[in-house]
């Protein structure tokens, strides 16, 4: 039976790739059937590019250390957590229906989604499990169904749904993409592919923030005496940089006030400055020039900097967090870095001064352990992106 549910106040922000399984109350059968069939279901429905969602055992999932150090590098580890499939219908709209939802898979309706409807409507289809194991035992092919379903143009438009079960999610606040750089978001899409299997959206979000028994915390940033940039809160976390890109954001450090692109002809002596003290070996006139078509505003060479130092932070650690170190600001606007000055650890200048605070000796040994690091990468003069 195919039918349609509204949801309200759901505590996390609906991702149309998810396929969610839903139940009243436990169904043994069913349950039996995913659990062992779980890997290959998970397989089939990643294999069409959506997640299934069955949350008893997306807890013991999301518990992995790739995710738990990409989504909270700042914990020691996750505490446990129990989450039924019962979680989506505490939200009902209509609670009185909740006792004619039987075992199903729950998942955006496209025609719905796509629709200009008021307050963010979002309508989710959904079919019962035990149907779909009855007319499909290989799981490959209940994901193939599903699949097929929601892009299978619908007879109805979402006004005209014939069932009275109904799904809604309410207002969310979506960041404007006109905030974003244009070849930003290009550069970050390309490396959605290597972070996908870490960056979890929708309901595998709000179940990491129940496994996390911490407030979220900010790193400080440790630029050492010979410019090397560690997160000294998030197990020392090196952030490796080529010359030109790292010179870029010492660059927007040192300007905690920001910079507007338009006047970037103003720092191309500093920027020249800061890269020489990066590069020992001298100055080339290709690195003049690169240097020139940075702080060019007609340019677009900025604009791919920036987003490779945003790229960088955001393939380490969960972009809530990584949105405090990156280059940000809305177009005509100062670009700068969030962080908290008092964050900002400073030994390369406090080494050009001739002197270090307590701070700078207490935090200066991370430069000494990371450096007996075994295969330590160095960046030469081929690294460098010109």
């Amino acid at each position: 039976m195919k039918f349609y549910i509204d949801f309200k106040d759901l505590p996390f922000e609906s991702s149309f790739n998810q396929v969610i399984y839903a139940e009243n109350g436990y169904d043994a059968e069913t349950n039996d059937y995913i659990r062992k069939n779980y890997k290959a279901l998970c397989r089939a429905f990643k294999s069409c590019g959506y997640e299934f969602c069955y949350l008893p055992l997306m807890a013991q999932q999301l518990a992995s250390k790739p995710i738990a150090d990409y989504y909270a590098p700042y914990n020691d580890g996750f505490i446990e957590v129990t989450v039924g499939s019962e979680l989506l219908l505490n939200y009902m709209i209509r609670p009185e229906n909740r006792a004619r939802i039987e075992s199903s898979l729950l998942y955006w309706d496209l025609d719905c989604r796509q629709a200009n409807r008021e307050d963010s409507f979002v309508q989710y289809r959904g079919y019962t499990f035990k149907e779909l194991i009855a007319l499909y035992r290989n799981p490959s092919d209940i994901a193939w169904a599903i699949i097929e379903d929601m892009f299978r143009p619908q007879s109805k438009n979402c006004d005209d749904a014939d069932s009275d079960i109904r799904f809604r999610v309410g207002d969310k606040d979506v960041a404007s993409e006109s905030d974003i750089d244009i070849e930003t978001a290009m550069l970050l899409s390309e490396l959605r592919a290597t972070i996908d299997k870490l960056y979890q959206k929708g309901v595998a979000r709000f179940i990491l923030e129940q496994m996390i028994d911490l407030p979220v915390k900010l790193s400080r940033v440790l630029i050492t005496s010979d410019y090397r940039i560690f997160l000294c809160d998030y197990n020392n976390m090196e952030i490796k940089m080529t010359p030109l890109v790292k010179a870029v954001y010492l660059l927007f450090l040192n300007h905690p006030e920001g910079i507007v692109f338009k006047c970037l002809p103003d720092y191309y002596d500093e920027l020249l400055g800061i890269y020489r003290r990066l590069k020992r070996t001298g100055i080339t006139s290709r690195t003049k020039q690169s240097i020139q078509d940075i702080t060019d505003p007609l340019s677009n060479s900025i604009n791919e900097k920036c987003a490779r130092i945003n790229a960088l932070f955001i393939t380490k650690f969960d972009e809530r967090l990584a949105r405090n170190y990156i280059i940000q600001g809305k177009r005509g606007e100062p670009k700068r870095i969030m962080l908290p000055e008092d964050l900002i650890i400073r030994a390369d200048l406090e080494e050009k001064k001739g002197g270090r605070n307590r701070i700078i000796e207490e935090v200066m040994h991370f430069q000494k352990i990371s450096s007996r690091m075994e295969n330590m990468e160095t960046l030469s003069e081929d690294d460098d992106i010109i």
